[in-house]
């Protein structure tokens, strides 16, 4: 039997922000979010700098809007 942890505010906190991001990767990175980003900007040839961007964006707006930075 596996012993019983007990996780700190902080270490919650940290677990929750790295499956929040990597679904927000998973969605970003996702082909069709690239073929739909490609309707809305077509002459824009680096798609994976537009999609880092909103990645960034993302994690930005969600560490400032839950007062981290």
């Amino acid at each position: 039997m596996l012993p019983q942890m007990k996780l700190n505010t902080k270490d919650k906190d940290a677990l929750i922000d790295a499956i929040l991001y990597s679904c927000m990767f998973y969605i970003i990175s996702h082909p069709k979010t690239y073929n739909a980003t490609k309707s809305i900007i077509p002459q824009l040839q680096d798609r994976n700098l537009l999609h880092a961007f909103v990645f960034f964006m993302g994690v930005f707006l969600i560490q400032k809007y839950t007062k981290r930075v």
